[in-house]
C-alpha cells in the first residue's frame, strides 16, 4: 500500500544522550500497556510501531485520548461535532485494523487540557484499573500545551498514588510528537514502518499536520544515522523507571 508519507522524512531522535540503548523486554514482565495521546494520531507518530510490536507480542494495549481533536482541521468555519465525529471514526478505523488495542476517549475540548484534581483523579483510576507494567506518554518539552499536560498529568496521578501506600512497577517512555527532547533509548521499528504509515493514513484529517510533523524531524536523520547506523527506522524515547518519574523530570529540567 503507498503512503502519503515520504520515509525520507521520519525521524525520531533528537538531541541524544551520549550514550542511547535499544531497550529490550522481558515478555514475562511485560503483559499490560497504555499509551496516553493528547490527540488522535499522536500515538502513531510518537510510537506506533512500538504499540504494532507490542501487539504482536500478544501485550494488552490500552490507548487513552485526551482531548475531542475540535481543534485539528484546517476548516476556517469548522463544526465542532463534525469535526470531533471524524477524529472519533478515524481512530476507530485505526484500531479496527490493530484489531487488538482497547480505545478510552477522555473528549476533553481540544486545547483545555489541564492539570486538576478531577483528571488527576481520574488518571489515577485508569492507572489503577490497567495497572500498566509500561506506559507511553508525551514530553513535557513539547511546544502544545496538550501535549505537556498529558505528560504532567501522569506525573501527578504517579504521585497521588503514591501518597496511598500503593506503588506502580514498570516504565515511562516518554516520547515526541512536535519538539526535540534528550533520549536515551530507541526501539528498531524498521519491520514495521511501513505499517506505521498505513495507519497514520487513516488519519487522513490530519494529513497536512502529521506532514509537518514528519517534516520537522527530517533533518534529525543523520544524527539518528550516526547513533544508531544499524537500525534503519527507530522510535526513540526518554525511558525511566515509574517510582524515579519524579527524580527524572527534574534531571531533564
Amino acid at each position: 500500500m503507498s503512503s502519503n508519507y515520504n520515509r525520507s522524512e521520519y525521524s525520531y531522535l533528537f538531541r541524544t544522550m551520549k550514550e542511547i540503548k535499544q531497550f529490550t523486554f522481558d515478555n514475562a514482565k511485560v503483559k499490560s500497556v497504555l499509551i496516553i495521546a493528547p490527540h488522535a494520531d499522536d500515538e502513531i507518530i510518537g510510537c506506533g510501531g512500538s504499540l504494532l510490536w507490542h501487539l504482536e507480542q500478544g501485550h494488552s494495549v490500552t490507548c487513552c485520548y485526551l482531548t475531542d481533536g475540535s481543534k485539528g482541521t484546517t476548516d476556517t468555519k469548522p463544526n465542532r461535532e463534525t469535526v470531533i465525529g471524524t477524529r472519533q471514526q478515524e481512530t476507530e478505523q485505526v484500531h479496527k485494523k490493530l484489531k487488538s488495542t482497547r480505545t478510552i476517549f477522555w473528549e476533553v475540548p481540544d486545547t483545555q487540557l489541564e492539570v486538576n484534581s478531577e483528571l488527576v483523579w481520574k488518571m489515577r483510576d485508569l492507572l489503577l484499573e490497567v495497572k500498566p507494567d509500561l506506559i507511553y506518554v508525551s514530553s513535557p518539552f513539547e511546544r502544545h500545551s496538550d501535549h505537556k499536560n498529558a505528560f504532567y498529568l501522569l506525573k501527578s496521578a504517579i504521585e497521588e498514588i503514591r501518597t496511598t501506600g500503593y506503588s506502580l512497577e514498570g516504565f515511562v517512555n516518554i516520547y515526541s510528537v512536535w519538539d526535540e527532547q534528550i533520549q536515551n533509548s530507541f526501539m528498531d521499528i524498521t519491520g514495521y514502518m511501513d505499517a506505521k504509515l498505513e495507519l497514520l493514513d487513516l488519519y487522513e484529517s490530519q494529513a497536512v499536520f502529521s506532514i509537518k510533523k514528519l517534516t520537522i524531524m527530517k533533518d534529525e536523520l543523520a544524527a539518528l544515522r550516526k547513533q544508531v547506523p544499524n537500525v534503519l527506522y527507530c522510535e526513540g524515547f526518554y525511558r525511566v523507571s515509574v517510582n524515579c518519574l519524579e527524580d527524572a523530570f527534574k534531571k531533564l529540567i
